[in-house]
């Protein structure tokens, strides 16, 4: 599986980086300077903000098929260090 960062706009959603670890992952969160919000209702996902008010999550992509998919419970979990 391999993580992608997706910044949330008013207009869509655009991936912003595609990841191939979870640590590379918490890595951009911070580069980006993102603080933790909370899971996702649906889907669990980490949900970030930025200094300008700008939604941020990451998701999981299955290799090559283009599917998002929830992150494993203690893989989110460990975004919580950004709050």
């Amino acid at each position: 599986m391999k993580y992608q960062l997706i910044k949330h706009n008013k207009t869509g959603s655009k991936q912003v980086s595609l990841l191939d670890t979870l640590k590379e992952a918490q890595h951009a969160i911070v580069s980006q300077g993102l603080r933790f919000i909370e899971l996702s209702y649906i889907g669990g996902f980490p949900l970030f903000a930025d200094d300008k008010g700008k939604n941020w999550s990451i998701q999981g992509q299955v290799d090559g098929m283009q599917i998002v998919c929830s992150l494993h419970k203690d893989d989110a979990l460990s975004f919580e260090m950004f709050r």
